[in-house]
This record gives structure tokens, C-alpha cells and sequence, in this order.
């Protein structure tokens, strides 16, 4: 894990895999980048209440080049969910819907008084 300065914020490079993604996920802060090596990836990416900032935006990222970061779809749940979130960047990854009637992407409504 690298931290790093950038005016106020202090940022974190966290490398992480398909066995403890998700132990990051309610941890990361703006500026924060975690890095997902490439793999098969079968619990999904949900992302509640994340908060960014324009200037240091939360950053969740597969291989740039080579194998890639494979999001698996499951019955009844959707591969990559965003719940109250702002100023997230999530990019390289791969989602493989497996024919399941479920969204590979969904941005969902925000609850009321949460900002």
C-alpha cells in the first residue's frame, strides 16, 4: 500500500484480488485507488455510500493491458451496483452477464436525506 499527499487528501494505492476486494470496498476514500489484479471476481462490486471528490475522485481499476479483472454475473444480483455514490471511476474491468437476467451495471436511486 503507497499513501500519498495531495493537498488535504491522503490517498491510498491498495492492490487487492478476487478473495479480498470486498474488504476494501466500504474503506476507500477520495484519492484512494484499489487496484484489482486480473482474475475471476464471483461476489460481484457493490459500491454504497462512496464519496470522491472532483479533484480526488475514488478510482477502482482492473489490468490495463494482458488478463483482465472478469466480474461474473450471479442470479438474483447485479454484477456492479451503485448506491449513493459520487465521484467514482471505475474502469478495465470486464463483466460477463452469463445470459442471467440481472444488470451488468445499475446505478441506483438515492435514498432520501443521505445528502
Amino acid at each position: 500500500m503507497l499513501l500519498a499527499v495531495a493537498g488535504l487528501v491522503q490517498a491510498r494505492d491498495i492492490s487487492a484480488g478476487p478473495e479480498d476486494y470486498r474488504a476494501w470496498l466500504a474503506r476507500l476514500g477520495p484519492g484512494d485507488r484499489l487496484v484489482l489484479s486480473a482474475g475471476e471476481y464471483r461476489r460481484g462490486l457493490t459500491l454504497s455510500d462512496l464519496r470522491g471528490r472532483p479533484e480526488a475522485p475514488i478510482v477502482i481499476e482492473g489490468p490495463g493491458t494482458g488478463p483482465r479483472a472478469r466480474f461474473v454475473a450471479r442470479a438474483g444480483a447485479n454484477t456492479v451496483s451503485l448506491v449513493n455514490v459520487a465521484h467514482v471511476t471505475i474502469r478495465n474491468l470486464e463483466l460477463d452477464g452469463m445470459n442471467l437476467p440481472v444488470d451488468a451495471l445499475k446505478a441506483e436511486a438515492l435514498k432520501q436525506g443521505r445528502w
